[in-house]
C-alpha cells in the first residue's frame, strides 16, 4: 500500500511536473548568483539573534500546532483522542507539501489519513480542499488591510466587510445547496451531496474551523513578515504583502521543487508593482524560503518522535 501511494507521486505521469520543478530550481540558483551572489545573500543571518530566532520558531511552531488543531476539530469523529498523531500527520504533510513540486505534496494528506485513520480518500480530499479555500479566504483579509495601508485607496477598506461576509454566506449556501441536490438521484448530484456532507454543517464547528485558520495564519504571518523585514529593510505593510504573495504560491498549482522559483516569483509579482527593486525582493524571498524549508525539516523531525496512531479499519 505504501509503495503504491508513493508511485502516485513518483511516476511517469508526474514526470512533467518534476522536470518543470527542476527547471524552476536551477533558474533560481542561477538568478540569485548573478543578481546578488549566494554569500552576500546569506550574510544577514549573522545579525539574527538567538532570542529573535527563538521567538520566530515559537510562532512558526504555534502555526503548525494550530493547523493540526484545525484538522482535529474538522474530523473529530475520526481523530478524536489522537491529537498527537494528528500533529504528526500534519507535520509530515507540511514537509512533503513544501518540498514536492506542483502540489504533489497535497496527495500526502489523503494518503496519510487513509494509512493512519482508514479514512476514505473522498472525505479527506474534501477536508483538504475546504481548508485550502479557507486559507485563501483568510489571506485575502490581511491583503485588503495592507493594500489600504500601503496605497490609501478607500475601495480596499470598503471590501473588507464584504470579504468577511463570505464566511456566513458560505455556511448558509452549503445548507441550501445540500438540500437542493438531495432532491435528485443522478450520479453527479449524489457525488456533490457526498462532498457537501464532508463540509461542517454545524454553525459552531464551521466558524471554529475558520477561526483556527485565522489563528494559524496570524502566527505564521507574524514570523514570516519579521523575516522579510529583517532581510529587506521593508516596512511592515510591504513585508506583509510580500509574505502573502509568497505564501499564496504554496496553495496554488504552480510550485517548483521545494517551491524554488515559484515562491520568489509570487513575492515579486506583489512587490515589483509597489516599486521594490528585484535585488531587495530576492534577498527577502530566498532567505524567507530557506527559513520555511528549514523549519519544515525541523518540525517534521519532531513529528517522528510523536506517537504513531493505531488504525481503526472499521472507519470509512
Amino acid at each position: 500500500m505504501a509503495n503504491s501511494n508513493f508511485d502516485k507521486i513518483f511516476s511517469y505521469h508526474t514526470l512533467g511536473r518534476w522536470i518543470l520543478g527542476l527547471a524552476l530550481l536551477i533558474g533560481l540558483v542561477v538568478l540569485v548568483e548573478y543578481q546578488i551572489g549566494w554569500l552576500v545573500l546569506l550574510v544577514p543571518w549573522i545579525h539574527l539573534s538567538v532570542t529573535q530566532l527563538a521567538v520566530l520558531l515559537f510562532f512558526t511552531g504555534a502555526s503548525y500546532v494550530l493547523r493540526a488543531v484545525r484538522f482535529y476539530d474538522y474530523s473529530h469523529k475520526i481523530l478524536g483522542g489522537a491529537f498527537l498523531a494528528t500533529l504528526r500527520l500534519t507535520l509530515f504533510h507540511n514537509l512533503l507539501n513544501n518540498f514536492l513540486p506542483m502540489r504533489l505534496g497535497e496527495l500526502a494528506y489523503p494518503m496519510l489519513m487513509k494509512r493512519y485513520f482508514a479514512q476514505d480518500y473522498l472525505a479527506s480530499s474534501v477536508t483538504l480542499l475546504w481548508t485550502r479555500v479557507l486559507d485563501l479566504h483568510f489571506l485575502g483579509l490581511p491583503a485588503l488591510i495592507f493594500l489600504y495601508v500601503v496605497q490609501q485607496f478607500s475601495l480596499w477598506l470598503l471590501l473588507i466587510p464584504v470579504w468577511i461576509s463570505l464566511v456566513p454566506i458560505a455556511y448558509w449556501g452549503r445548507g441550501y445547496i445540500y438540500t437542493w441536490v438531495k432532491q435528485y438521484d443522478s450520479y453527479i448530484m449524489s457525488l456533490l451531496a457526498k462532498i457537501l456532507q464532508n463540509i461542517p454543517d454545524q454553525a459552531y464547528q464551521f466558524y471554529r474551523i475558520w477561526l483556527w485558520t485565522a489563528l494559524t495564519w496570524t502566527c505564521k504571518l507574524l514570523a514570516f513578515s519579521f523575516m522579510v523585514m529583517h532581510f529587506s529593510g521593508l516596512d511592515l505593510g510591504r513585508a506583509v504583502l510580500g509574505t502573502l504573495g509568497a505564501e499564496l504560491s504554496t496553495v496554488l498549482p504552480i510550485h517548483g521543487i521545494a517551491g524554488a522559483g515559484s515562491y520568489e516569483l509570487a513575492m515579486s509579482v506583489i512587490l515589483v508593482p509597489l516599486g521594490i527593486d528585484l535585488t531587495t525582493i530576492l534577498q527577502a524571498a530566498v532567505n524567507l524560503h530557506l527559513y520555511l524549508l528549514g523549519t519544515s525539516l525541523l518540525f517534521a523531525a519532531i513529528g517522528w518522535l510523536l506517537p504513531y496512531p493505531k488504525v481503526n479499519h472499521n472507519e470509512s
